[in-house]
């Protein structure tokens, strides 16, 4: 695993150049590479287009951010994107100042080693993601606690075991970024009844199956595995807010089968014409359809959607990743479907599933 992504890299050093006053207007070949780099479509030409996209990539809540800073960009909806205004968009979305954050659910108590470790390795990963900037939620401060204590000593066999070769230097700056954030008010937080804005993300991150046929209303962190009905009590538990939207981050948390009896060409038919999800096993029987039942039957004040994936999702950013409209993401996070002769590395937002209340009949 690389330990900083080049995404990353070249985030950090655009920010420290605009903010220096160093970045000079570029031509329209310059601008479709810097629109590549933060995974979002290289074609867009119109202040509309580029919300569009950061919200497929990045989340309506962030939209919802730089527009109510910048209400140019709704106000204009067909001015043209210029070079000033994509390293403004770099800029608040990575800027301290900006509140908005995925909130990943600690679910299980962190004495087991095993979840402990799982969860300092989805911790990892979110630090180092290309799009999002993630804060992890606590039941209480006994178990923010036991993380602060534990966490570093596993951070660092996890970084060792996936680059031996690493020096001394680099691995400190590593664990220093990983506590510097995660240790603060910034990266961590006691329950959810905090959020002050409007539509959170809120990740049940771990581990999915697919069973043939029937789907698996579970999901596994470490070596403990969560029904459906454990996972909606946490969520209660931690005063999930009526408005937000909730992401189970796991491999076929939207499906119920790891193949799908076609060619990848004909894969790559359906996922352009928005079929593919049809093709992708019975989405009744899935982690998402069980908890969002249950979800919007329980919590009747919850109105926000829920979402899962189809296919293999990958934990680390891969090359080459196919988007909905046929372009090529250079590198970003990708849902691997299997095929009847390959396999196909789709970019992980165009397989969403996505359930709303007004999609589930209550009883």
């Amino acid at each position: 695993m690389q330990l900083k992504s080049i995404f990353f890299v070249f985030l950090l050093s655009l920010m420290g150049l605009a903010n220096a006053g160093l970045i000079k207007p570029c031509n329209s070949e310059d601008l479709k590479t810097e629109l590549i780099q933060l995974g979002l479509n290289p074609d867009i030409e119109v202040y509309e287009e580029l919300l569009e996209s950061v919200e497929s990539t990045y989340g309506v809540d962030i939209v919802e951010y730089l527009v109510s800073a910048h209400p140019l960009l709704k106000e204009m909806p067909f001015g043209a994107v210029d070079p000033n205004t994509l390293q403004w968009v770099i800029e608040a979305i990575w800027s301290p100042k900006n509140p908005i954050a995925r909130h990943m659910i600690i679910a299980i108590d962190l004495e087991n080693e095993s979840v402990l470790s799982a969860y300092v390795f989805f911790a990892f990963r979110h630090l180092y993601n290309l799009s999002e900037k993630t804060k992890l939620v606590f039941k209480s401060s006994d178990e923010l606690n036991i993380f602060k204590k534990e966490s570093i000593g596993i951070l660092k066999k996890l970084i060792e075991k996936f680059n031996p070769n690493i020096s001394d230097v680099n691995l400190q700056q590593s664990i220093s970024k990983f506590k510097q954030y995660y240790f603060s008010e910034e990266g961590s937080m006691i329950g959810l009844g905090s959020i002050s804005y409007k539509n959170p993300v809120i990740v049940i991150e771990g581990h999915g199956n697919s069973s043939e046929g029937s789907g698996m209303d579970t999901i596994t962190i470490g070596d403990i595995t969560l029904t459906s009905d454990e996972l909606v009590d946490i969520l209660k538990s931690f005063e999930l807010p009526s408005n937000s939207t909730v992401r189970l981050n796991s491999c076929f948390s939207g499906c119920t089968i790891y193949k799908i009896e076609k060619t990848t060409n004909e894969i790559r038919g359906l996922f352009k014409n928005n079929l593919l999800t049809s093709h992708s096993g019975v989405i009744t029987g899935s982690l998402l359809d069980i908890l969002s039942r249950k979800l919007y039957q329980t919590m009747p004040a919850f109105v926000g959607d829920v979402v899962g994936y189809i296919g293999k999702i990958h934990s680390i950013p891969l090359r080459n990743i196919l988007r909905k409209d046929g372009t090529i993401m250079p590198k970003g996070y990708a849902s691997e479907i299997t095929g009847n002769d390959g396999v196909l590395l789709l970019k992980k937002e165009d397989c969403e599933v996505i359930i709303k209340r007004s999609d589930v009949t209550i009883p």
